[in-house]
């Protein structure tokens, strides 16, 4: 149900989410089983919206994707690791619609809200 919010019409342009994860595993140094932590790493992925028939329910956007799509190599099997993950940011396409040109607008953070 993603609106836009200047008339709430349905959304029907690209979304970018960015995933903040701080990894901590065992696949480094020359030996490549040297345990250390990585620096914050951000994971953005673009989600597609498309308009829907009803006038009650706003745009429907979804996406499917992994760590390893967008950052080939950053889960190695048989390596153990440990994944800080950080706020999940979510920003509109902006005027043209579209993630990867700016200026895009926050439109959603994920945390607790606590009244």
């Amino acid at each position: 149900d993603v609106r836009k919010k200047s008339d709430l019409s349905d959304y029907s342009g690209e979304l970018q989410v960015n995933s903040n994860v701080k990894i901590t595993d065992r696949d480094n140094g020359s030996s490549g089983s040297d345990p250390a932590t990585g620096q914050d790493t951000t994971f953005p992925v673009t989600a597609s919206c498309v308009a829907t028939a009803s006038t009650s329910i706003g745009g429907n956007c979804s996406l499917s994707s992994s760590f390893n799509a967008v950052v080939p190599g950053t889960v190695v099997q048989g390596k153990r690791a440990i994944w800080g993950l950080g706020a999940v940011d979510v920003f509109d396409g902006g005027a043209d619609g579209v993630a990867s040109t700016g200026p895009n607008t926050l439109f959603a953070r994920q945390g607790i809200f606590v009244p």
